[in-house]
């Protein structure tokens, strides 16, 4: 289990690396528990889930529903079990990084294949925005991002992508 601790992070692009790296560790890690199990499979059987898009569509509202986005001054990652946790008590607040994580957590431990996608690259070499993404018996990439109404193009050479 990982506890809060700082990291030395570099500028550019190794600091987006470097996030997503933190973002894919806390979300396998999360993913592997029994709460983060329970709660799949709570939300599964809160609705009549005939299909993968009845999960997505159930975990998406879950998301949406429960967390408050705000811009945070600091660049500060939300463990995937206390962010839960924060929306069990109707307290979540946080930024793209803390709901992608979940997200990859939750689609994780229920064995759909997941990753991180960083997209919208500053000039100063930073990304902008990252969110999830899932693929289910070798599909193609599917956007999951609750953080926006609709999905958005990015230029194809304008992400870095890290495995959950």
């Amino acid at each position: 289990m990982m506890t809060d601790r700082l990291l030395d992070i570099p500028g550019g692009m190794a600091a987006t690396k470097a996030t997503l790296r933190v973002m894919a560790e806390l979300a396998r890690s999360a993913a592997l528990t029994r709460n983060m199990r329970e709660r799949a499979i709570s939300l599964l059987q809160s609705m009549y889930a005939t299909s993968l898009a009845d999960y997505i569509r159930t975990l998406r509202a879950y998301i949406r529903d429960g967390v408050l986005i705000v811009d945070e001054p600091d660049e500060i990652i939300t463990a995937p079990g206390e962010l839960a946790a924060q929306i069990d008590r109707g307290t979540a607040a946080g930024d793209c990084d803390d709901v992608a994580t979940l997200a990859a957590a939750l689609l994780r431990t229920v064995g759909i294949e997941t990753r991180l996608k960083a997209v919208a690259k500053t000039p100063q070499g930073y990304f902008g925005h990252v969110f999830a993404e899932y693929r289910f018996n070798g599909g193609g990439w599917t956007p999951f991002d609750t953080t926006i109404e609709t999905s958005p193009v990015y230029d194809a050479g304008d992400f870095i992508v890290e495995d959950v």
